[in-house]
């Protein structure tokens, strides 16, 4: 009677990766993955690139994270086409400062073309701005006027179309701010800085139906001299 030996075989490791250093450039490392396998790195199912295991299936690898990612927490995942391993990349969610208006001042009643100013905000990424005008304190939906987002510049000055908007019939009108940054942290809004438009001029009824009279006489006369000398020359 023959006799086999049999062993069974260990499992197969399972894939490891440990974070070396987080922020935006986060450094990785893994073991147990495929000897010499190719890794493709993905975060929330976006190809960030791929990076190949070395002959004992282990790697050192640093990822550049994209800087315009929602705060919140991303998915990272590391796979080898047999093993997949994930890591929780977390977006902060601190808002920059609020910035500070400049121009015009509270109650101004600027020159036309109306034009905004406020204070730069800095942070970790790139900032814009949003400004809002309305006829309401508490900036209601149905209130605001003039809604403008993304602003690169600490700057803006309203379009002919929008400097229309602001009839000078609702003043006074009320203007605020906030930053964005671009992990779409928003930052609180500014209070409401109120804003005066000049009625377009327009005469009164009054002077109105004054002029047309004043203007009947002088026709009345005139005519009137007209027809007199034209008698005297019969």
């Amino acid at each position: 009677t023959k006799q086999y030996t049999y062993t069974k075989a260990a499992p197969a490791a399972t894939p490891t990766i440990s974070v070396l250093t987080a922020g935006t450039n986060v450094v990785i490392q893994g073991s147990n993955f495929a000897a010499n396998g190719q890794i493709v790195i993905t975060v929330d199912g976006q190809t960030l690139g791929t990076l190949t295991a070395n002959s004992a299936g282990a790697f050192v690898s640093q990822i550049q994270v994209p800087s315009n990612l929602k705060h919140g927490d991303h998915t990272i995942a590391l796979t080898d086409r047999t093993s997949t391993k994930n890591y929780t990349y977390t977006v902060p969610s601190t808002p920059p400062n609020t910035p500070q208006p400049v121009a015009p001042a509270n109650g101004a009643t600027p020159p036309k073309p109306i034009m905004f100013e406020w204070s730069p905000v800095t942070a970790d990424t790139a900032v814009t701005y949003d400004l809002q005008i309305a006829t309401d304190a508490n900036f209601t939906d149905s209130s605001i006027v003039i809604d403008k987002t993304g602003l690169t510049s600490v700057t803006y000055t309203l379009t002919s179309n929008e400097q229309n908007q602001l009839t000078g019939q609702s003043t006074p009108y009320y203007w605020r701010l906030s930053a964005v940054d671009a992990h779409d942290n928003q930052s609180a809004w500014t209070p409401a800085i109120t804003l005066r438009v000049p009625t377009p001029f327009s005469f009164p009824t009054w002077l109105i139906y004054t002029l047309a009279g004043v203007g009947a006489v002088i026709i009345f006369g005139i005519g009137y001299l007209v027809g007199r000398r034209t008698a005297f020359y019969y």
